[in-house]
């Protein structure tokens, strides 16, 4: 990921520096060619980007088993809860008129 775009970019500042030094090719003719090595370059280096993110995952501790956690539980008796006090739809009517 990372890795291929380090490789592109530097593929293509180095050959971009190359062909407008050392060549007097159009624009267009430097494009194609750039395009193509620079594509190239990230083809070849995959696997090996890949191998290295791996690796610096690997040694910034991103690869390693969680520690286990004890989850609180086991014996306890359950929290009870008080029962819903349930008020029929009527005598909220009721109480509502009764208040005018």
């Amino acid at each position: 990921m990372y890795f291929d775009w380090a490789v592109a970019m530097a593929t293509f500042l180095l050959w971009w520096g190359l062909l407008s030094w050392r060549t007097h090719l159009s624009d267009s003719s430097q494009f194609i060619i750039l395009s193509a090595v620079t594509a190239t370059a990230v083809v070849i280096c995959y696997p090996w980007s890949r191998s290295l993110w791996t690796v610096l995952v690997y040694l910034c501790g991103g690869i390693q088993c969680p520690p286990l956690r004890v989850l609180p539980g086991g014996n306890h008796e359950p929290i009870r809860t008080s029962p819903r006090r349930v008020v029929k739809e009527n005598a909220r009517r009721a109480r509502r008129h009764h208040r005018r």
